[in-house]
């Protein structure tokens, strides 16, 4: 899987492969689920 990523102050760009056997709503998913878990363990007060 190839990855790119751009940080802004309000925005993240993230350019990336997917292999064709996962959809891209699938991915998506996957992706916010494991940053949402990052996020909230490095940053508790934000719930």
């Amino acid at each position: 899987m190839n990855l790119e990523l751009n940080v802004q102050k309000d925005y993240i760009y993230l350019v990336c492969s997917i292999p064709p056997k996962v959809s891209i709503s699938e991915y998506m998913g996957i992706l916010k689920r494991k940053v949402a878990i990052k996020l909230f363990k490095t940053y508790p007060n934000l719930k």
